[in-house]
């Protein structure tokens, strides 16, 4: 992939390393990069969607509620178009 102002990192290890002067970084999936991604965040922001879905194939990591505080958590709204319901949660590593 190719984009002006992008830069690419072979690893995530290497993708991090490239972040370390910027205040935040986000990363943005799949399931094994957020696997992969979980012991280096300091802040989750994550979107709770209440539906069902036996059939997905990726899923986000267990968050261990030991390890994190939900500092932020809007209210539940529901999508216009697919009558699901959802809200957004922030959690920052205790």
């Amino acid at each position: 992939y190719n984009a002006p102002g992008i830069e690419i990192a072979p690893s995530l290890n290497e993708a991090i390393n490239m972040t370390a002067t910027s205040d935040e970084a986000m990363i943005i999936g799949g399931g094994e990069i957020y696997r992969q991604a979980m012991p280096h965040a300091s802040r989750i922001y994550l979107t709770q969607i209440d539906a069902d879905a036996p059939d997905a194939d990726t899923r986000f990591p267990e968050i261990d509620a030991a390890q994190w505080d939900v500092t932020q958590q809007s209210e539940a709204a529901t999508d216009p178009r697919s009558g699901v319901n959802y809200r957004f949660v922030t959690l920052d590593r205790k």
